[in-house]
């Protein structure tokens, strides 16, 4: 079965091995803390290979809050558990939960072309990172500093996936911080 890469979400992070029989510990990715719950199997992707995707592997067992602890069929010694750390486990778009509307999927939104209310390109979006108050647009920008813009609906004017594109209204001065 082949699964195009650009249709893998990544769910849990792999941080390393927990006991002798394959068992690892991982860090929830997803906005839904008990995300791996909902899922009979999941994929495994290699660290930095996109494109080098194992599976499915059934969810034999999960424990844990914070650091969970899981199971999957088939790993069954430390030293492959050992050998996953930093993969991810994984799912396809058809296993991810329904969005409300206004929702996106992370992946979704990556390199859409950005723009302002006025049309004006100010570049394309090259990551969504954490910020203190909430997610944060990250704008490459050709010949200029990256543009960091919260990344809430009062700021987002429009979002169009189908001709990749998403309209942003700019908090005043924030352009002119970053001249």
């Amino acid at each position: 079965m082949h699964i195009n890469p650009e249709d893998i979400f990544y769910v849990a992070a792999i941080t390393g091995a927990h006991g002798i029989k394959g068992e690892f510990k991982v860090k929830i990715l997803s906005d839904k803390a008990d995300r791996l719950s909902d899922l009979e199997h999941v994929y495994i992707v290699s660290e930095g290979k996109r494109d080098k995707i194992t599976g499915p592997y059934k969810i034999e067992h999960l424990r844990g809050h914070g650091n969970t602890i899981v199971k999957l069929s088939g790993i069954d010694v430390r030293e492959v558990a050992m050998q996953l750390k930093g993969s991810y486990l994984s799912i396809t778009r058809d296993m991810s939960y329904d969005l409300s509307e206004g929702e996106y999927f992370v992946s979704d939104l990556l390199n859409l072309k950005v723009l302002d209310t006025s049309q004006n390109v100010l570049g394309e979006i090259t990551d969504i990172i954490d910020g203190a108050g909430s997610d944060l647009f990250v704008i490459k920008r050709q010949g200029k500093k990256d543009l960091f813009v919260p990344a809430i609906p009062e700021y987002t004017e429009a979002v169009d996936l189908e001709n990749g594109t998403i309209i942003l209204d700019l908090p005043k001065g924030l352009l002119e911080i970053y001249e």
